[in-house]
């Protein structure tokens, strides 16, 4: 685990290293849309997985933003025989969170801190007739620090961090480190 934290701190630093002459974010008033990839890493035995997402919403001031930001991690397959019988089990973990960001322009062109509030979905499933697993819907939140370049006019790419805490009965805790790449327009 701690060499893919490496690898993705590694690479945050390459991408930050760009030198481009150009501004960090295109300017308030824009809406953003973009796909983000990384590592999610659980504080219960779940462990480190890839993680996909999304996320999108508008720069409504030159120096704030809002908007939507959805992850999927799959938890695991695995199969188990009972009684002479093989069954299918998987889980999924999602997050659908409301998304705020401050641009930290006067420290660090491109940096910026946010915060996350929302809901997590762990989903299970099994090929088992006539048996539910369950799902779970709890609470999620907390706060994010990324980092941001512009590749052109329209594209940035960068990386985020998030500290997540899922309200369950046994609180989890989640890292999100994640790439991202976002369309301005």
């Amino acid at each position: 685990m701690g060499r893919k934290h490496a690898l993705v701190g590694v690479i945050l630093v390459l991408i930050s290293s760009l030198s481009l002459d150009v501004q960090a974010a295109p300017s308030a008033g824009t809406y953003y849309f973009g796909p983000l990839a990384g590592i999610s890493s659980f504080s219960d035995d779940v462990g480190t997985k890839f993680g996909v997402g999304a996320h999108g919403g508008s720069q409504f001031h030159e120096l704030m933003s809002a908007g939507l930001y959805v992850t999927y991690s799959s938890l695991g397959d695995e199969t188990q025989t009972i009684l002479g019988n093989t069954f299918n089990l998987s889980q999924s973990f999602w997050v659908f969170a409301l998304e705020g960001n401050y641009e930290l322009k006067e420290l660090l062109d491109g940096a910026y801190v946010g915060a996350k509030v929302g809901a997590a979905r762990t989903s299970a499933s099994a090929s088992i007739p006539d048996v539910d697993i369950g799902d779970s819907t709890d609470l999620v939140f907390g706060p994010a620090l990324g980092y941001r370049r512009e590749l052109q006019s329209n594209f940035t790419v960068g990386g985020e961090a998030s500290f997540l805490v899922v309200t369950t009965d046994d609180t989890v805790t989640l890292w999100n480190l994640l790439g991202t790449l976002t369309y301005w327009f």
